[in-house]
C-alpha cells in the first residue's frame, strides 16, 4: 500500500493557501468599500497619543487628503493653528463655581470664628479671597459643673450670614469638657431616644 502522507501534506498546503488568500481579498474589498464611504484620517498611534500634550490631543486628527497635499512647513502651521483653536475653546468655557472655606481657630486673634469675625477677616486677607463656607461646631451640653444643654447657635449663624458666607455646622453628641468617656452621650443614647426632646427643640 502506497504511503498516503505526501498526498495529505499536499492537500493541507493547498487548503492553507486558500485560507490565507480568501480573507486577504475579502478584507481588501471591505477596506476599498469603506474608503469610498468616508475619507480616511491620519491618527496617532497609542504610544504617540500618550506623549501628546492636551492641545495636541485636541488637534491630533487631520484629514488625510489635506495632509498629503501639505509640505512639512504647511503641516506644522496647520497643527499650530489647531492647537491655538483648542486652547481658545478651552479658555472660553465657563468656569464651574466652587464653594470653599475653613475652620478658623484661635491662632490669628486669640478667639475662634464665628465668635470673633475678626479672625475671618484676617484669614481672608491672608488667602486673598472671601470664604464661601465658615465651619464651626458645638457639642450637645456643657457638663463642666452640672449639665446644661446648648441652644441653637442663632447669633453665630447670623454673623456668618451677614458676612456673606454659608454656615457649615458640625453638631456632636458629646459634652464639654471633652473626653473619651461620654457615658450620657453615646450613640446608643441617641438611638434609644434619650435626647429626642432636645434634638426636636434644637431643630425647631
Amino acid at each position: 500500500m502506497a504511503n498516503p502522507r505526501p498526498q495529505i501534506l499536499l492537500l493541507l498546503a493547498v487548503l492553507a493557501s486558500l485560507l490565507v488568500v480568501a480573507p486577504a481579498s475579502a478584507s481588501g474589498k471591505a477596506h476599498s468599500a469603506q474608503s469610498k464611504r468616508r475619507p480616511a484620517t491620519v491618527r496617532t498611534d497609542l504610544g504617540s497619543a500618550r506623549s501628546l500634550g492636551k492641545a495636541d490631543r485636541c488637534a491630533k486628527r487631520i484629514p488625510a487628503m489635506r495632509a498629503k497635499r501639505m509640505n512639512r512647513w504647511q503641516r506644522k502651521r496647520t497643527m499650530r493653528r489647531l492647537r491655538s483653536n483648542c486652547q481658545a475653546s478651552k479658555s472660553t468655557a465657563p468656569a464651574t463655581p466652587k464653594y470653599w472655606g475653613a475652620w478658623v481657630g484661635d491662632q490669628l486673634t486669640g478667639e475662634e470664628a464665628p465668635w470673633d469675625m475678626g479672625a475671618v477677616d484676617k484669614f481672608e486677607q491672608m488667602a486673598g479671597k472671601q470664604m464661601s463656607l465658615i465651619h464651626f461646631s458645638q457639642p450637645f451640653a456643657d457638663c463642666s459643673s452640672s449639665c446644661s444643654f446648648y441652644d441653637f447657635p442663632s447669633d453665630s449663624m447670623e454673623r456668618i450670614r451677614k458676612h456673606g458666607s454659608i454656615p457649615f455646622f458640625s453638631w456632636g453628641s458629646q459634652a464639654t469638657p471633652a473626653s473619651l468617656n461620654q457615658p450620657n452621650f453615646q450613640l446608643a443614647d441617641v438611638i434609644d431616644g434619650s435626647h429626642d426632646a432636645y434634638i426636636r427643640k434644637f431643630a425647631e
